[in-house]
């Protein structure tokens, strides 16, 4: 028994040697250009930028439904990809003793089994190194120069051939939205006024699905006093009376959706009274609320109202358009990436774990320092701020450097930044520590000088993280630099400064293998037939004997031949 068991274990033994697995097959066929490489979708979605709310164009928005993905006529760049994917015919396959998850995927009458490379490279994430008080200066000084502009990086995005079928059945992103005259039966689109060339406005305009859209333009007239009741573009009726809106294109099946005034109760018509035309129309709203490909739930109007005098000649009037796929109008958040940061976004910066903006000083129009609007800084954007400030004559050192310190910090420091664009003050290891300490000068009464800091200097110190087709980025440290001199007592106009630089401390990647040497650039025969004999030369020389002498009598007979 245990010799035939031995036999046959034998036996089994060596169709499992002689038999390659799976994954070596596939490791074969790959060679052999029969496998697919493909890539399949990521946890993390790039594209998806505002937190509680659907991203157009985003297919891989946790916050959009199938539903609101049909209506999406492509795909953004990032909705996909990073974990790699190798598949061959399923029916190639037998039995998968593979360590690596699989998959099974289904494509019309074919299916295919894939392996999941789940390969931690191919991630968007890596450890970034992190960065204290002490190895601060050192970074600073090996990323920094004395150039004030660094290098750009331009983001390269992959074209995309995703389209989508354009159907009837329901309305598409920008696809014009069909209104309903019941008392001629006639179909239009609904549009929104925009300004031409000069700034009159044109009324054919077509508003487009799901795309919000701000315009400002001007209605000239000759004489008020006539048209000031007559003038359709200055009535409210005419942006809602009379037509409703489809819910779908399916002009086979209507189904209207009336335009009803908001928060109104009766809707005022310009009237003539003292000189003034009463009651025109300066801005329309649209607030349309959509529910996926199902359409047009909803639609409601809003107006302002002014007052013109008869001896204008024009007005300027706004107009809006909002689409609402959420009723409740939940606050969302907008991230600066996901998950590295996007350049030209606002760089996240928490106090605790409250969000609060990082931003310089501003000069109004007067270059005075401007108390109540300040500027955002932006990720990779170098800047610099200046202006003027009065300090008061009788304070003391102290009281002027808080005043400065108000306008160069404002009302709410931060004391960290998000490493990624997707950061969260509830998540402390999303978080890297901002180095600052805020000057301050003695309490004392200021009598002939006073050692204030009026120059305040931001780095942030950032690199691209992840693998090279893909990299992320994210911000490693920050600190705060301030520069003191001697102000006269008796000056009560300073200047203040700040600047914020971006130092790019990202490594390149390692080449892929070694420079080939000069000889392996050049074809293996170039030196014939010189390199032959040199061969033979250091054969013979190897063997005890003169190589010199072989080389005379060589050439010697080559050159005697000629």
């Amino acid at each position: 028994g245990k010799t035939e068991g031995g036999r046959r274990g034998d036996r089994e033994g060596g169709r499992r040697q002689t038999s390659p697995p799976p994954v070596m097959m596939l490791l074969l066929l790959l060679l052999l250009g029969l496998v697919d490489g493909q890539r399949d979708a990521v946890s993390i979605c790039i594209c998806d930028l505002t937190a509680a709310v659907c991203e157009l164009n985003c297919c891989c928005d946790p916050d959009c439904s199938s539903a609101d993905v049909v209506v999406f006529k492509a795909c953004l760049p990032g909705s996909e990809p990073v974990i790699e994917r190798v598949c061959i015919g399923q029916s190639a396959i037998f039995i998968s003793n593979s360590h690596l998850p699989t998959v099974t995927v289904h494509n019309g009458s074919h299916s295919y089994f894939c392996v999941i490379v789940t390969d931690s490279k191919t991630n968007y994430f890596v450890s970034p190194q992190s960065v204290a008080r002490e190895s601060f200066p050192q970074l600073s000084a090996q990323y920094g120069g004395k150039s004030f502009i660094s290098p750009s990086h331009p983001l390269i995005f992959e074209d995309t051939n995703k389209t989508m079928n354009i159907s009837e059945q329901f309305y598409q992103l920008g696809q014009q939205m069909v209104t309903y005259f019941a008392n001629t039966s006639t179909l239009g689109v609904l549009s929104l006024p925009v300004a031409l060339t000069g700034g009159e406005c044109t009324d054919g305009n077509p508003a487009g699905f799901l795309q919000t859209a701000s315009s400002t333009c001007c209605r000239r007239f000759t004489k008020l006093s006539s048209s000031c009741t007559s003038l359709q573009a200055l009535n409210a009726g005419t942006y809602y009376e009379g037509f409703t809106l489809l819910q779908t294109p399916d002009i086979f099946n209507i189904t209207e959706v009336k335009i009803e005034p908001q928060n109104i109760q009766s809707v005022p018509t310009p009237t003539l009274t003292n000189n003034f035309c009463n009651n025109v129309v300066s801005a329309v709203t649209y607030r349309i609320l959509i529910e996926g490909n199902v359409g047009i739930i909803e639609a409601n109007v809003s107006f302002s109202f002014v007052n013109v005098s008869l001896e204008a000649t024009k007005i300027w009037q706004d107009f809006h358009l909002i689409f609402v796929t959420d009723p409740e109008q939940r606050e969302a958040r907008r991230r600066s990436g996901n998950p590295g940061y996007l350049p030209g976004s606002p760089v996240l910066a928490f106090r605790g774990q409250e969000p609060v903006a990082l931003s310089l000083v501003r000069a109004d129009s007067y270059s005075r320092c401007d108390t109540s609007n300040r500027n955002t800084v932006d990720f990779t954007f170098n800047s610099r701020t200046g202006c003027s400030h009065s300090l008061d004559p009788a304070s003391t050192c102290r009281e002027r450097q808080e005043s400065i310190n108000l306008l160069l910090l404002g009302n709410r420091i931060p004391d960290s930044l998000g490493i990624l664009g997707n950061a969260s003050g509830m998540d402390t290891s999303s978080l890297t520590r901002v180095l600052n300490s805020p000057p301050s000068a003695a309490d004392v009464t200021c009598e002939a000088i006073c050692s204030l800091a009026l120059k305040m200097d931001v780095e942030i110190l950032w690199a691209r993280l992840g693998s090279v087709s893909n990299p992320q980025s994210a911000i490693l440290g920050g600190r705060f630099q301030y520069h003191t001199q001697d102000v006269q007592c008796d000056k009560t106009e300073i200047t203040l400064q700040s600047s914020v630089t971006f130092l790019d401390a990202s490594l390149p990647p390692a080449p892929p293998r070694g420079s080939p040497s000069p000889q392996e650039k050049l074809p293996h025969d170039i030196f014939l037939p010189f390199r032959g004999l040199e061969f033979v030369g250091v054969a013979l020389g190897e063997a005890g004997r003169p190589t010199c002498g072989i080389w005379i009598v060589i050439l010697a007979i080559t050159f005697s031949r000629l």
